[in-house]
């Protein structure tokens, strides 16, 4: 039976790869050497079937820090003492609702600065640093607050709601840059050990960017809905800009990079991979890739030598090394998908709401979340249902049906 999972982000310690799973509460460990995938573990105190509980990952000193999306608390594995434990960055667990957008995506970005973990916010109003030494937590809304306030009115997510930042990049060891997911050519760079920022614009006012990205005094910039990329100084200022080749409709980008003298675009709709020649200023398609077709997620790990994408529909990691590029299976075997059922089974078994189904076990309350059945259940408790009759599935169904 097949076991999919999707991948966000992921940590290299040379032989492996470590990773938690977009789909359930799950710790991954797979071999960059051959076919071994490992269950390591599930996060505690977390449903074990909540959509993006992580995002991004941070490795300090043997340990992995997990940055919460949709979790209610930093997740942490000691990879030495193997052992999980949790952060609280001030949420409790009674009120994450992940139906608020403000808790489903809380965190995308984070770094690690001297011995500092700093959590830029997606919707959530805080930064987040968390000192490794001390383990506390300060918070800080000042930045989220100014720029939701000044942007307002060039938002552009599909929920309505203010995305601060969805992907930073660390440009020096004082600073990130960021794109607004806005109507606005805006970028922002970020000082994190003042906790100050400056606004640059770059291109014409009605760019909205997507990624962005720093190689050697540059600033990268992408607009998904123009299909073109930007470049210009860390000031801003003078730009210029050049067009993506695509050839094929309806590509959608999943990720923007650098590697090497090479700006790489994925693909997350079969288009495969483009990259772009930071000396010569010209694109290709990666040809070897090109054939097969693949949709990448946004995962992107590089080491000095190699780097790492996912393709979810080949349930595999695609390494590119040496000039050469090679698919690494990610399969979940049956004694993996065995343990998790168990964990999940005994999960629900402590506060008695679940069920198992023949393919997976699920929370009760993860499974209704998709029903909006407020008013069926205010009118089944007011006595206008009488299910014993035997006609609840009957009403059930054709209440469903109607909201469809």
């Amino acid at each position: 039976m097949a076991f999919e999972f999707s991948v966000f982000d992921a940590y290299s310690d040379g032989d492996n790869l470590w990773f938690a799973a977009i789909e359930y509460n799950a710790l991954w460990r797979k071999s960059l050497n051959d076919d071994t995938l490992e269950y390591i573990g599930s996060f505690p105190n977390e449903s074990m079937f909540q959509w993006r509980l992580y995002t991004s990952v941070c490795e300090n000193d043997g340990k992995l820090y997990f940055i919460p999306a949709s979790a209610y608390e930093i997740g942490v594995y000691d990879m030495n003492e193997k052992i999980f434990s949790k952060i609280n960055i001030g949420i409790k667990k009674e009120e994450n609702d992940v139906n608020d957008i403000r808790y489903a995506k809380k965190y995308v970005s984070a770094f690690i600065f001297d011995d500092k973990l700093v959590m830029l916010p997606c919707c959530y109003d805080k930064v987040v640093v968390y000192d490794l030494i001390s383990e506390t937590v300060e918070t800080d809304s000042t930045l989220f607050k100014a720029l939701k306030e000044k942007y307002r009115g060039t938002i552009t997510s599909a929920e309505g709601a203010f995305y601060l930042c969805w992907n930073a990049r660390k440009i020096d060891e004082d600073n990130v840059i960021f794109d607004l997911h806005s109507n606005a050519n805006a970028y922002i760079k970020y000082n994190v050990r003042k906790n100050t920022w400056e606004e640059y614009y770059a291109g014409d006012e009605g760019y909205s960017y997507n990624f962005i990205e720093y190689q050697d005094g540059e600033v990268w910039l992408y607009d998904d809905k123009k299909m073109i990329i930007v470049s210009c100084s860390i000031m801003g200022g003078e730009y210029k800009t050049y067009n993506l080749p695509i050839t094929k409709e309806n590509m959608l980008i999943s990720n923007m990079f650098a590697y090497g003298e090479h700006l790489y675009f994925l693909s997350a709709s079969g288009k495969s991979v483009i990259r772009f020649s930071l000396k010569d200023r010209l694109f290709e398609y990666v040809e070897e890739l090109v054939s097969k077709e693949l949709w990448f997620s946004s995962v992107v790990v590089k080491n000095d030598n190699r780097i790492c994408l996912y393709a979810p529909l080949e349930q595999s990691f695609v390494i590119y090394q040496n000039n050469k590029w090679k698919f690494l299976p990610c399969e979940i075997n049956r004694e993996n998908m065995i343990r998790i059922k168990d964990k999940a089974y005994w999960e629900m078994r402590k506060d008695g709401k679940g069920l198992v189904t023949e393919g997976m076990a699920c929370g009760v309350e993860d499974f209704m979340r998709v029903i909006q059945y407020d008013d069926f259940m205010l009118q089944r408790e007011n006595g206008k249902y009488d299910t014993r009759k035997g006609l609840s599935g009957h009403i059930i169904y054709d209440y469903l049906i109607s909201r469809i």
